[in-house]
């Protein structure tokens, strides 16, 4: 079964038993309200069995990689199609007989894609075990690149203050290495043109510290947290993550993402507003100047990520962020 349709599929479930849709079809994403409304809407259509099914015989689930790390008796649950682009991917949930999530594999066939898996891969080999999922298996797959992971059990973090404190509690304890002065620190080191006026404001801002360096997720936002039914705080999809990050990128990322997405705020706007929750949260003790800059820094990280994922600068969200991080200061 496909949800929406077939011609537009976002996410394909096994047409076998109300109760396996109904967890299979979880795995629609949805984070406004308007979408939530949608979200239970389809999956009331998966749970009744109201949409077109297709059948295809397959050949017995017996697949190597899954044997390799470990996994027995698990069957495809659902397929959630991704984003179009130079990035896409795909995720398939592998699940128990009784529908129990055991497992994500994730896969794609484009450069970019497979690029953003393979540093997935890389950053949760090293990652601290509780940050985020476990890698159990990666590797070339069909002409393309896939890594399997661990699920995560967890409520999904909300849009209010308190989860927002706890995203600063977490960032401040990430671990860190020797705090460095500006000019040494690797995350500063392909920033845009040092003569560009905002890069040289920048720049003096910062030099008045020394900046430890931590991992960064790189796409920290309200969807990809989860808290734990141990209280801990999980991290999500780490394939823009870096192990030698700036402190506070994340934390402004977060704001930014609920500003642009969410309730939709102009760039100025969401500068000055990302900028009075950084200082609300008493994150590392900034300044205001500091948590202004670590805001545009920000938004330039992202611009650039998406760039190098082969996002067009006439995109809005790529306009959007452009504006915010050349935003007049």
């Amino acid at each position: 079964m496909a949800l929406p349709n077939w011609q537009r599929p976002r996410l394909l479930l096994r047409a076998d038993g109300a109760c396996l849709r109904w967890l299979a079809s979880a795995l629609y994403p949805a984070y406004r309200w308007s979408a939530h409304l949608r979200r239970w809407f389809y999956r009331a259509r998966a749970l009744l069995g109201a949409g077109s099914v297709r059948i295809r015989q397959t050949a017995e689930w017996d697949v190597p990689y899954l044997k390799e790390a470990g996994l027995t008796q698990v069957q495809p649950m659902a397929l959630l199609v991704g984003t179009p682009g130079p990035a896409q991917k795909v995720v398939l949930a592998l699940g128990a007989h009784d529908g129990r999530p055991v497992a994500y594999l994730k896969y794609a066939e484009r450069p970019g894609g497979i690029r953003r898996l393979q540093r997935e891969a890389a950053v949760l080999q090293t990652l601290p075990r509780q940050l985020g999922p476990r890698l159990l298996w990666q590797g070339a797959l069909h002409g393309g690149h896939a890594v399997l992971l661990s699920p995560l059990e967890g409520r999904p973090f909300r849009l209010s203050r308190k989860d927002l404190l706890r995203t600063a509690r977490l960032l401040e304890t990430l671990p860190s290495s020797d705090c460095r002065p500006v000019e040494e620190h690797p995350a500063l080191q392909e920033l845009p043109d040092p003569a560009e006026a905002p890069v040289t404001y920048w720049l003096d801002v910062l030099c008045r510290r020394r900046w430890p360096v931590v991992p960064m997720h790189g796409d920290c936002a309200p969807w990809n947290l989860l808290q734990a039914p141990d209280g801990q705080v999980r991290m999500l999809d780490w394939e823009y993550g870096h192990l030698e990050g700036f402190p506070g990128v994340d934390l402004a990322y977060y704001l930014l993402q609920i500003a642009m997405l969410i309730r939709k705020m102009s760039p100025a706007r969401a500068l000055e507003w990302a900028v009075r929750q950084v200082l609300g949260t008493g994150f590392m003790q900034l300044k205001p100047r500091e948590a202004e800059v670590l805001v545009r820094l920000a938004a330039w990280h992202a611009y650039r990520e998406e760039q190098l994922d082969g996002r067009p600068e006439e995109h809005p969200h790529q306009q959007w962020r452009c504006a915010l991080w050349r935003h007049r200061v």
